[in-house]
């Protein structure tokens, strides 16, 4: 059985032989460096500490958590919850979360706390839609990290599309919608 960073090495035999029954062997060995197996490509991928004055992330025994630094594609690991976040340091491109879970043991958390201020009006830093792309729907976060309210263009300094998966439980207002996704533990802001 394969584990994460074993190389891999395929041996096999040749037989060759022509019309009139001239014949040759031989083997051939193929070696494949096993590559490093991560979450996400350009992610650290850690546990959670919970200290004292962090919000509390989402219940679950298994979680992990995932710092965006640009245009990134972030898989969250199937059967445990994690958080991806954000900070003002790693801003700047648009990322997609893929395999975003949003059942008990496998609940996913985006975490934008760092991005805006305390008492400050989320909507004006946050435009939250669900967009549909063929036979899905995806939920596209756009971040303006000054609070301008600027979405379109260069005002957006961030986009985070959450692949397949529409967290706006179907409100059209951004106020709702940050309501609904940080009530259901799928945003922390």
């Amino acid at each position: 059985q394969l584990t994460q960073g074993d190389d891999i090495v395929f041996n096999t035999g040749i037989l060759g032989s022509d019309r009139d029954g001239d014949s040759v062997t031989s083997s051939i060995s193929v070696a494949i460096d096993a590559p490093e197996v991560v979450a996400a490509p350009d992610i650290q991928v850690s546990s959670v500490p919970q200290a004292a004055d962090q919000p509390e992330a989402p219940a679950g025994d298994d979680q992990s958590e995932s710092i965006s630094t640009g245009d990134d594609i972030l898989v969250a690991l199937a059967g445990q919850d994690d958080i991806f976040v954000w900070n003002p340091d790693n801003l700047g491109g648009d990322d997609t979360v893929q395999n975003f879970g949003t059942q008990d043991g496998d609940h996913d958390a985006i975490a934008l706390r760092d991005l805006i201020p305390e008492e400050a009006d989320a909507t004006q830093y946050l435009h939250i839609e669900s967009v549909a792309t063929g036979d899905s729907v995806n939920t596209v976060i756009s971040v303006d990290a000054d609070g301008e309210g600027k979405f379109n263009g260069s005002g957006s300094e961030q986009t985070i599309t959450i692949e397949g998966v529409d967290l706006t439980g179907g409100y059209s207002d951004v106020a709702d919608i940050i309501k609904h996704m940080v009530d259901s533990e799928h945003l922390d802001v």
